[in-house]
């Protein structure tokens, strides 16, 4: 199975300010969106609750697994039966190999990121152009163990951005 990141980060490797993103880029939300539709991703719960608050809904479309400590937490969400809870990184991994799963993709925030990290296979990231004030951010990569794919560099609104694909080195 693969561990995929999908993040967005700024030159600082900013990836929020109080539990939400500093920009907004349409055209990357559209890029999250082709990249994790129809596939399972790992968030923490704040994470998992900043979506919320945004869309007023779980993500569409993507069976969602929650990792939080706390074995009180259940999402509020009614209903639903496509958000799970996992009490560790571990615990994730085993449930989605138990599922089948081929990919799981990470979606944030940073500490879920952090744990991830010696694990990812892939980071597909959106390198902005700016260097936002945060409290959340990217832990930095080793060019040794990555090897950089950029796309063709964007606009949105003024603000310049570029896909770019991490593959960790064999």
């Amino acid at each position: 199975m693969k561990l995929i990141a999908v993040v967005a980060l700024g030159q600082n490797h900013c990836i929020g300010h109080n539990n939400e993103m500093p920009w907004h880029i349409p055209e990357d939300l559209a890029h999250f969106k082709a990249l994790t539709m129809g596939k399972t991703v790992l968030m923490g719960r704040k994470t998992f609750e900043s979506i919320l608050a945004s869309l007023g809904r779980p993500l569409p479309g993507r069976p969602q697994m929650v990792l939080t400590r706390s074995s009180a937490w259940a999402p509020e969400v009614v209903g639903s039966d496509a958000i799970t809870r996992a009490s560790s990184l571990a615990d994730a991994l085993e449930m989605a190999r138990a599922r089948g799963l081929d990919e799981l993709m990470v979606i944030g925030g940073a500490e879920v990121y952090g744990q991830c990290m010696a694990q990812l296979d892939v980071i597909e990231a959106t390198e902005i152009e700016a260097s936002p004030e945060g409290d959340a951010f990217f832990p930095p990569l080793d060019p040794a163990q990555w090897v950089r794919t950029p796309g063709e560099r964007s606009e949105s609104k003024g603000l310049g951005y570029t896909f770019v694909r991490y593959t960790r080195r064999a």
